[in-house]
């Protein structure tokens, strides 16, 4: 077992974490979670890749859950993008997955992301 949050925290923190696993030899880890989980790893600059799956599902309104929580980005200039994107059908779903570009911290806007590859099953 292995304990990644202060003393008297209520939840894991996500660079305290990773540094330990690391020291324990693990270089890759797979992150599934809600949107508060994904959002506390995008805001500390810790996912290399993204895996999402899109369902053919449109949910809206402003009270509508968001899958990825967190502080989030002001405007999509400063918003992580996918390079190299692919997207493959499974199902009814989408499959979008790619590496995770984060703005340069120079404040330029990050160049847009490439167009989708579209794999066949």
């Amino acid at each position: 077992v292995l304990t990644a949050a202060p003393p008297g925290a209520t939840r894991v923190d996500p660079v305290l974490l990773l540094k330990l696993l690391f020291g324990r030899g693990l270089r890759s880890v797979l992150a599934e979670g809600g949107s508060e989980v994904l959002g506390s790893l995008f805001d500390h600059g810790l996912v290399d890749e993204a895996v999402v799956f899109l369902a053919p599902i449109l949910v809206g309104g402003e009270s509508a859950p968001s899958a990825i929580g967190g502080h989030g980005a002001d405007s999509p200039n400063v918003a992580p993008r996918l390079l190299d994107p692919t997207a493959q059908p499974i199902g009814n779903d989408l499959l979008i997955r790619g590496r995770v570009r984060r703005p340069s911290l120079s404040g330029e806007p990050p160049p847009e992301a490439l167009p989708f590859t579209i794999e066949a099953n």
